[in-house]
């Protein structure tokens, strides 16, 4: 849209501008098609957004973080530490989505949490993407 108002000036208006930016295009090019689509939104703007141009749900404004879940930056500091470890003993695997469903977090939290346990908790990842749950240290 941006080329057919530079061009419109020169060329005598929006519809003709894009008519000199779709001939300077090759045969067919959709960027010919656009330029015309251009001219007309700018001649005649259309009052409604564009098919699947609408939000597909009202959007929100976040404030803060919920309240059921502290603060913590994902190591073994953190207080969803001890959780962690519980629901990974508890259910015998060490899965990402299984602790952010338990603990209902994010994918980055839950994942440094799995990277703290390894070593004292689970093992390293392995080829297949699963990690070997340690022994229980009593």
């Amino acid at each position: 849209m941006a080329r057919v108002r530079e061009r419109m000036d020169e060329a005598g208006g929006a519809i003709e501008a894009a008519i000199a930016l779709a001939k300077e295009q090759a045969t067919g090019s959709t960027s010919a098609q656009l330029f015309l689509v251009a001219a007309v939104e700018i001649v005649e703007p259309s009052p409604l957004p564009a098919a699947g141009d609408e939000p597909v749900r009202e959007q929100r404004v976040v404030t803060s973080l919920g309240a059921d879940v502290p603060a913590g930056d994902g190591s073994a500091t953190d207080p969803l530490y001890d959780q962690a470890v519980a629901v990974v003993r508890t259910n015998q695997r060490a899965s990402l989505s299984l602790i952010q469903r338990h603990l209902s977090i994010g994918y980055n939290r839950a994942a440094r949490l799995l990277e703290a346990m390894e070593g004292s908790v689970v093992g390293p990842i392995q080829s297949n993407g699963n990690r070997e749950l340690l022994s229980c240290e009593s």
